[in-house]
């Protein structure tokens, strides 16, 4: 394993001590308060690439606080783990330990304080069998298995794993674990003989038994979302005599049975429950005599039939409780029902706050189009919603948002990015401001303001056909404008080396730019000029690999001392990678030549110079004493930009219509290096475009397109530069059928104003 890929397991196996550790060869040292424990890597690679092909061999070899950490393959094995060891696995997509059937179990975990992370464990019996205290067990697939066994283990912790026709078992007086946030599909939990655990945030489907099996007592189930427990599934089941469970904010939905609590089980608390669309919502065996509590005294759960049950139900207070209890079968009730899913969840508050404040144009064209970013957040309390839209904007120009609007904005989302472009004023030499306001659509109050000013400039518009022929006779003929020299060795001994049809000679160099636009290389012509020579430069990756780029010139075109520009079709390049100007002519005679010149004692460090005597077949490379050519490196410099994507695009057209009929829609985007464009369309229905273009950078295109069945379709654009620099995705909602109705008022009020789709309106007049 080469220093980059171990460096990089270092650093990833450094996250889970802590700040307080220092890295040092394959040891991690981590700094307790009064002690130093050294703690030893081990790599595990079924290639042979590392000391150890097996899991096995490698934890028998290890010792408390070590980590073994194993690369992706498939191990066929069975693995008892004995020390405080960390088992961590490259990826839990690609490490696979595969029990072959057996019965056994295929990770058994004797030690204490063991993490075991990043494996898919799949075909055996146990699939990780627990016998001790304070491990964790952490993101990983376990499938078609008995699961995870907590036996007599106490305070261990499992957590965001993913369970396929496996379950988790809590048995034999274990306490103190935690089942955390993990996806179970095809099994569940099961508690037997145990009590003080929490199984919290778990996502629990199509069981076809009991999802959550409590035998056991003052254990805490809360916030698991269980759905489609079949064929008699229970969705929670509380065995016979079990006392003093908490069952809380849990949503149990299309089960047979929501919560079944069995004979004799007594002060079990089950509220702040969604009981949704179960066969049997609840059962209390014991009815009102069993002690079991189905509020908490003031609020209890929400009922998805309540209305169905009670038809003539009310909450006369408006306190968002139901006026009369809800009956469970046997007799027992929740006297305090709640009207809405959620109901007893306070609702939080967003906040809408613009991240930039002002957009400045200066001296812009009267008539032209100008665009401009607006970054918007919510700032308000995490898993807050917020609803906005761009409700104002200066009464000057003809202005576009994109998207107009937005739903349901969590903090978490980041930051979200409105394209403005507007059709500027045709009045010369004016200034122009105003306001773009953004306002939370449920809290007026909540709003924020980007302050625009725009000046024009005096000057003659230029019609788009002159624009374009412009585009296509200069700027497309002329690619290196724009760019600038970005690797370069100008110094020279006076002499240089020649090449000819046989002999050819390299440069190697180390772009810091994306794109590579030319190449100026010093040349001067030594003996007789060649009759019909040509000089062919190339810029390749590999020097004995293909043309990335090539440019051909006459051999009359250089002269004695000079440097040329040969200049070939840009090529996107990795800034810090290895790249070779290769330098060759089809002159076939060493005495009538051209040379290229060159410095010595290495004046550009990010490259060598190289030669070939056999049509670039092999290389060598010029720094040895007979050559006389210590550390040589020839005249060059390379030119370059950096590539930005284009903005991403406006979309403008209908947003309801009827289904078969076509509609026309508008997209428009601008590159910042003015690059052609490509754009890639996704309908919402099923049918996406391949990559059309190219087109202009600020040239406004139409693309029509059919729904054929009725309903609400979002459209998505993207666009991308021809460099393959893609923007971000704009999307535009599209309702089918629309009502007849409310299109002509939508007509009438396009007609008399600017916010929604003026740009289409303007540039279709």
């Amino acid at each position: 394993m080469n220093l980059y890929r171990k460096t990089m397991v270092l650093a990833i196996v450094g996250l889970f001590f802590g700040a307080g550790i220092v890295t040092g060869g394959n040891n991690i040292y981590r700094l307790g308060e009064s002690e130093r424990v050294v703690s030893n890597i081990l790599y595990v690679d079924d290639d042979g690439d590392e000391a150890f092909t097996e899991i096995w061999d490698a934890v028998n070899h290890s010792h408390d606080g070590d980590t073994i950490y194993v690369y992706c393959g498939t191990y066929r094995e069975h693995i008892i783990i004995d020390k405080s060891i960390n088992l961590i696995g490259e990826s839990k997509d690609c490490v696979i330990i595969d029990g072959k059937y057996g019965s056994s179990p295929i990770i058994t975990i004797t030690a204490n304080s063991v993490l075991v992370q990043g494996f898919t464990i799949r075909n055996g019996g146990v699939g990780i069998d627990v016998c001790s205290n304070g491990n964790e067990i952490i993101d990983n697939n376990i499938v078609r298995t008995d699961g995870v066994y907590l036996s007599d283990a106490n305070d261990n912790h499992i957590y965001e794993n993913f369970f396929s026709q496996s379950s988790i078992y809590i048995v034999s007086s274990s306490t103190g674990n935690v089942i955390e946030s993990n996806i179970i599909v095809n099994g569940g939990v099961s508690i037997s003989s145990s009590y003080g655990n929490e199984i919290r945030c778990n996502h629990i489907s199509s069981n076809s038994d009991v999802s959550m099996d409590v035998d056991g007592s003052s254990n805490i189930i809360e916030d698991n979302i269980i759905k489609n427990s079949k064929s008699s599934g229970k969705g929670i089941f509380i065995h016979y005599g079990m006392e003093d469970n908490v069952i809380c904010g849990n949503t149990i939905s299309n089960c047979d049975w929501g919560v079944y609590i069995y004979e004799f089980a007594t002060e079990n608390l089950i509220y702040h429950n969604n009981f949704i669309n179960n066969l049997y919502q609840a059962f209390d065996a014991g009815g009102e005599n069993s002690g079991n509590h189905w509020d908490n005294g003031y609020e209890g759960n929400y009922w998805s039939d309540y209305e169905f049950k009670y038809p003539n139900a009310k909450d006369e207070d408006g306190d968002g409780i139901w006026d009369d209890p809800y009956f469970i079968s046997k007799g027992n009730k929740d006297n305090y029902p709640f009207v809405h899913e959620n109901g007893w969840v306070e609702p939080l508050s967003p906040d809408l706050e613009c991240m930039n404040t002002s957009i400045s144009w200066s001296k812009v064209e009267p008539g032209s189009i100008q665009t401009a970013t607006i970054l918007i957040k919510n700032v308000g309390e995490p898993g807050s919603l917020l609803d906005w839209e761009v409700s104002e904007h200066p009464n000057w120009g003809v202005w576009s948002f994109s998207p107009p609007s937005g739903e349901n904005l969590k903090p978490e989302d980041g930051l979200v990015t409105i394209q403005v472009a507007v059709i500027v004023p045709d009045v010369e030499e004016a200034s122009f401001s105003g306001n773009i306001k953004i306002v939370n659509k449920e809290d007026s109050s909540d709003y924020c303001e980007v302050a625009v000013s725009l000046s024009t400039a005096h000057v003659k518009k230029v019609g788009y056909q002159i624009i374009k022929f412009f585009r296509s006779r200069f700027l497309d003929n002329f690619g290196c404008l724009g760019d600038e020299v970005d690797q370069q060795q100008t110094s020279d001994l006076g002499g240089g080396k020649p090449f000819y049809q046989k002999y050819w000679l390299a440069q190697g160099f180390k772009p810091t730019k994306e794109i590579l636009t030319r190449v100026g290389l010093r040349l001067f012509l030594h003996g007789g000029r060649p009759p019909g020579a040509i000089v062919e430069v190339s810029i390749r990756s590999s020097k004995t690999g293909d043309d990335l780029t090539s440019c051909s010139i006459t051999g009359s075109a250089i002269e004695s001392g000079s440097w040329v520009d040969f200049d070939f079709p840009d090529i996107v390049v990795k800034p810090g990678s290895q790249y070779y100007i290769v330098l060759r002519s089809s002159s076939g005679d060493q005495y009538q030549h051209y040379c290229w010149y060159f410095d010595v004692n290495d004046p550009y460090k990010n490259g060598s110079a190289w030669g070939s005597r056999n049509y670039g077949s092999s290389w060598y490379e010029l720094d040895f004493p007979s050559e006389g050519l210590p550390d040589c490196d020839f005249c060059f410099r390379t030119y370059g930009r950096d590539n930005s994507p284009p903005t991403t695009p406006l979309i403008s057209g209908p947003t309801s219509g009827e289904a078969g009929s076509s509609y026309k829609y508008s997209l428009y985007t601008v590159d910042p290096d003015d690059d052609d464009i490509y754009y890639y369309i996704d309908w919402g229905d099923g049918s996406t475009t391949d990559w059309i273009g190219p087109y202009h950078s600020g040239e406004q295109i139409e693309v029509h397109h059919v729904w054929y069945e009725k309903g609400n379709y979002i459209i998505m654009v993207k666009t991308k530069d021809i460099y393959d620099a893609e923007s971000d995705w704009a999307t535009l909602e599209v309702t089918m059928p629309r009502n007849k109705v409310i299109n002509l008022l939508f007509s009438q009020f396009c007609d008399g104003r600017s916010l929604t789709f003026p740009l289409l309106k303007y540039i279709l007049r």
